[in-house]
C-alpha cells in the first residue's frame, strides 16, 4: 500500500492498526481537529470554516463556514 496524499484524514483500526480509509483533504487541512464517534471535525488552515467528516467511512459530510463570525467580528 503506498503513502496516503499528504494532506489526508485516516482512520486506523485501533487494535491493528490497519487504514480504514483515507480521504484527502485538498486545500482544507487541520489546524483543529475535533472528533466523535460519527464526525470529524477539521478546522481550515485559514479558519475559513471547518470540514465535517462521517468517521464510517471518512467522505465528507458538510462545511460549515465561520462567515458569520468573521463578519461580526
Amino acid at each position: 500500500m503506498g503513502l496516503p496524499p499528504r494532506l489526508s484524514a485516516i482512520e486506523l483500526d485501533p487494535e491493528t492498526g490497519e487504514t480504514q480509509w483515507t480521504t484527502p483533504l485538498e486545500g482544507h487541512f487541520a489546524s483543529g481537529i475535533v472528533a466523535t464517534e460519527e464526525r470529524l471535525f477539521v478546522q481550515t488552515p485559514t479558519e475559513e470554516g471547518v470540514v465535517i467528516l462521517r468517521t464510517d467511512d471518512g467522505n465528507e459530510d458538510g462545511f460549515l463556514s465561520d462567515a458569520l463570525a468573521t463578519a461580526t467580528a
